[in-house]
């Protein structure tokens, strides 16, 4: 089975506060038995639920044909009124109520021989909880890579700290970027993937493991991968992003991002990848080409 566990708000894990011990303990434990993605962005800004964020029109028209052929399930874990977390209606969802963490995880423990993929969604409550929450999921993730060691995992979330609208790449940020993304696959050692991913890969690979037919598999229009590829042979990949009037590439090096205002006049910004994470230092006088050549390089420009 194929596992995707998904947060409803999540802030960047490396930038713990200090009574966060027992999540960064967790962290670490699990930072050393799986894959971690730490290069995961968003195509697209949230919106009202998770799909928004998770997955393109494409891939949800994909998952809801996978639904009606029982190729899967969902488990939604919450400590809020489930009508706040906004899934379709056609989506069957089964929420756990006020959960505490002993029911949380077991919940996680949950396996189903009969459908090809699992998909548990954990609400975070809003409290002084919220870190014995995670803790605890990311300690259950560690377990079901012990406990089933033939299933696949993966581990992410749909929401975290969102930039201020002031700034032009603000749409792009990656300081709203759900990372880490802990992936873990059968018969595979623990390692790092620095080639930037998204959201939309996560879905992608959950809809590629499922009972989906062979004919809904192909790429929808984000251009996402399965992300077991990207474990077994990391390719140079570069992501081209848009939003409005503006257009960003994200390679393994660069975050270029260039935006078009009212009056048909265009900025450009360069940011150094990965290491600059808030987009801070714009590099577009130190590397006057960067931009030019990533823009050139799709078709559409």
């Amino acid at each position: 089975m194929l596992r995707l566990i998904t947060f409803s708000r999540l802030c960047l894990l490396r930038d713990l506060p200090d009574d966060g011990l027992a999540t960064a303990a967790a962290v670490a434990e699990l930072s050393c038995v799986a894959t971690n993605f730490d290069c995961h962005l968003l195509q697209r800004s949230p919106g009202a639920g998770p799909l928004d964020v998770l997955a393109s029109d494409t891939q949800q028209a994909k998952l809801r044909q996978d639904v009606s052929d029982g190729g899967g399930n969902v488990v939604v874990v919450s400590s809020v009124d489930p009508s706040s977390v906004d899934f379709p209606e056609w989506l069957p969802v089964t929420h756990l109520g006020h959960s505490p963490v002993a029911q949380l995880t077991e919940a996680l423990g949950q396996s189903s021989t009969d459908v090809g993929w699992q998909w548990i969604h954990i609400e975070l409550p809003e409290d002084e909880t919220a870190d014995a929450w995670l803790a605890a999921t990311l300690n259950g993730a560690v377990r079901l890579i012990a406990d089933f060691p033939d299933d696949e995992l993966i581990v992410t979330s749909v929401a975290g700290e969102a930039q201020t609208d002031h700034r032009f790449e603000s749409l792009l940020w990656e300081g709203s970027i759900r990372v880490p993304l802990w992936f873990a696959q059968p018969g595979h050692l623990c390692g790092q993937v620095s080639q930037p991913t998204g959201s939309f890969d996560a879905f992608e690979t959950l809809l590629a493991g499922g009972w989906v037919a062979d004919a809904l598999r192909s790429q929808s229009e984000t251009g996402a991968v399965d992300l077991r590829s990207m474990i077994n042979a990391p390719a140079e990949r570069s992501i081209h992003l848009r939003h409005g009037q503006t257009d960003a590439v994200r390679s393994p090096d660069f975050f270029c991002v260039r935006v078009v205002d009212e009056y048909s006049e265009i900025s450009t910004a360069v940011y150094g990848k990965p290491n600059d994470v808030w987009n801070v230092h714009d590099l577009s006088h130190e590397y006057p080409d960067v931009a030019e050549q990533a823009f050139a390089d799709w078709p559409d420009n």
